[in-house]
This record gives C-alpha cells, sequence and structure tokens, in this order.
C-alpha cells in the first residue's frame, strides 16, 4: 500500500517536494522514496497530510536537507500530539 503526502494548500516559498511513503516496507527507515522538483531544495519545506500506521494521524511533515552537495534529505513526521514518529533519511 503506497500513501502519498502532498503539501498544504497555502502558497509556499519553495519548490514542491512530492513524498512517497510504503507503509508496507520491513523497515520504515527505508520507506520513502522521492520526487524532488526544483533547484533550490535549501531551507526547510512543511507538508501537512497523510495516515502513520504507528504514530496516527500525521500533523506535520518537514523536510531538511544537509546541503544540496550532500544529496541527504532528512524527513521528520510528526503526529497531532507533537510527538516525533519517524525520522527517514533519503539518499538522492
Amino acid at each position: 500500500m503506497m500513501l502519498m503526502l502532498v503539501p498544504a494548500a497555502a502558497a509556499q516559498p519553495w519548490p514542491e517536494i512530492e513524498w512517497w511513503v510504503d507503509l508496507d516496507a520491513p523497515s520504515f527507515g527505508s520507506a520513502a522514496t522521492a520526487d524532488l522538483d526544483g533547484d533550490d531544495l535549501s531551507g526547510r519545506c512543511v507538508f501537512r497530510s497523510g495516515t502513520l500506521t504507528a504514530g496516527g494521524p500525521a500533523e506535520r511533515l518537514t523536510v531538511e536537507t544537509e546541503g544540496m552537495s550532500t544529496g541527504i534529505y532528512v524527513i521528520r513526521l510528526e503526529t497531532v500530539s507533537g510527538n516525533c514518529s519517524s525520522l527517514l533519511t533519503v539518499i538522492r
């Protein structure tokens, strides 16, 4: 089963990034793949959508980058209560 997490409708100053989380993956830490659009991926992107299997409804999905040259992006999923559900690292 695939769950697509998409950006909120509000206008945002960063490029659009769409993330797919495979809820059937053996390890949630390796469950994220990404389609990255835009040339400038620096800074933080906040999304509001989707449901997590372990943490309940996802209130926020934050994407941070270690820098364009590293290709490493850290995805932070948080529940409505504010507790961090999972940290995912995606290497592009």
